[in-house]
């Protein structure tokens, strides 16, 4: 359920910006640490895909995201270019995979310009778990870096794990740290009101910040949510 209501939630607020009315019809996405992903291509499938779409993450993930979508008829297919400029990982038109090191804006300035982002079209920043992998100085460059490269209007979305020091979270810190895995933005924005905070430090106008409770039972589209779960009579989940 709570994976089904992160995609839902995240799919819903981009089908709000790719419907929203601004001046132009060009509209811009920019993913974060994009991972492998395939929300491009499911948009451009449907005939919605942005004017531009561009993905970023560290070198070793873009090349092996590069050799999955050549190696993948049905993803390099849909490419405009028929996917004939799989090297150097930026296809010329609508789409571009970009490697940069999220620590380092001036890796991303350059990743964007290559990818020809365009500071004049509205944009849509994501970043799903990737701001908390980031020591808090590197997060708030970041965070500043985005809120000040449009001259368009533009919103940056982010899900991530909060709540460090409730049951549940100290568990999950537990169990990631067994596995070698830490967290080290976690505590400096442990809550909502932290999180909004953060945004409005790094230069962004207003924030707005919600849980998954909150937006699962409040905010999502409660035919879409029955039609995923409600026939399962014997689905139980307590919420902590």
């Amino acid at each position: 359920r709570g994976y089904f209501s992160r995609v839902l939630a995240v799919h819903t607020l981009l089908d709000q910006f790719l419907e929203a009315k601004f001046d132009g019809p060009e509209r811009q996405v920019v993913s974060l640490g994009c991972g492998f992903d395939t929300t491009f291509f499911k948009l451009k499938v449907q005939g919605r895909a942005p004017t531009r779409y561009i993905e970023v993450d560290y070198h070793e993930v873009t090349a092996k995201k590069t050799a999955i979508i050549a190696s993948k008829e049905p993803l390099w297919s849909v490419l405009d270019d028929d996917g004939t400029a799989l090297s150097p990982m930026v296809w010329p038109l609508s789409y571009s995979l970009v490697a940069a090191d999220l620590r380092q804006p001036e890796q991303l300035e350059r990743a964007l310009a290559k990818a020809h982002f365009d500071a004049s079209v509205p944009t849509f920043f994501l970043a799903e778990c990737v701001l908390v992998y980031l020591e808090p100085p590197h997060s708030h460059a970041l965070l500043q870096h985005c809120s000040k490269a449009c001259a368009a209007p533009s919103v940056f979305v982010l899900y991530e794990q909060i709540c460090p020091d409730d049951a549940f979270g100290r568990q999950m810190l537990i169990n990631l740290e067994s596995r070698g895995i830490a967290l080290p933005g976690i505590h400096a924005h442990p809550d909502l009101v932290t999180q909004r905070q953060r945004y409005l430090d790094a230069g962004w106008e207003r924030a707005e910040a919600l849980d998954m409770y909150t937006i699962h039972h409040k905010c999502l589209d409660s035919a879409t949510v029955w039609n995923a779960e409600g026939s399962s009579r014997d689905f139980r989940i307590i919420w902590i």
